[in-house]
């Protein structure tokens, strides 16, 4: 008693101690804390293999390029991180899924942080794909990254995979989209590549033909 008044001590039965940021997380707030709520745990894509009771983000660790991590926040070990699949990719770290390769390109292996363009000769059309396909014979690509092929000319030809096409030689020819050319027919000729045109003349009603050395699509 003091001063004639009563002093009610209570003191606790047991003290709690201080429990650290469970492992995957980490708090920045500084000393003096009361609560778990200021532990805040590592962001998707990430990790942290630190252990528990952790002061600064620093200890999140984000998945290299090449690998993502769809588990969640919070996780406390590199295996979270997962190859992409062939046919995607992925360049920045932390990332939480992968991006699809895009028409004209191409991963033909797991891991990857960027796409293949499909070489000369070949297109893709579709996403998400693991090669390029070769143009067919009678088409070519000259270009990279495409998305399809084009074809020859008249005149011209070429087998499958082929970037440019070939002129048929003199005392041949060939249609569009060919793969072979023909000989001409015993009494016709063609001229070295050459593709013929005509038109009519009015006043005589007659089909007159030139000759053009680029190509030959007939024989005359």
């Amino acid at each position: 008693p003091y001063n004639g008044a009563q002093v009610l001590i209570i003191t606790p039965s047991s003290f709690n101690e201080r429990e650290a940021c469970s492992a995957g997380k980490y708090s920045d707030e500084g000393t003096g804390q009361s609560s778990d709520t200021v532990c805040k745990a590592c962001g998707t894509g990430t990790y942290s293999d630190a252990g528990a009771g952790q002061g600064s983000a620093s200890v999140c660790q984000s998945c290299e390029s090449g690998k993502y991590s769809d588990a969640g926040a919070g996780q406390t070990s590199a295996s979270v991180c997962k190859a992409c699949e062939a046919g995607k990719y992925q360049q920045a770290t932390g990332q939480a899924s992968c991006l699809v390769c895009e028409a004209g390109t191409y991963s033909n292996e797991t891991g990857q942080s960027s796409c293949a363009a499909c070489e000369g000769g070949t297109a893709q059309p579709f996403n998400s794909s693991t090669s390029c396909d070769d143009c067919e014979a009678g088409r070519y690509q000259g270009a990279t990254g495409q998305t399809s092929c084009e074809s020859c000319e008249g005149g011209k030809i070429s087998a499958s995979g082929e970037s440019s096409c070939e002129s048929c030689a003199a005392g041949t020819y060939s249609s569009p989209n060919a793969t072979s050319c023909l000989e001409c027919e015993a009494g016709k000729y063609s001229g070295p590549g050459a593709v013929f045109f005509f038109f009519f003349n009015d006043l005589e009603n007659t089909e007159i033909y030139s000759s053009l050395f680029v190509g030959s699509v007939r024989c005359v």
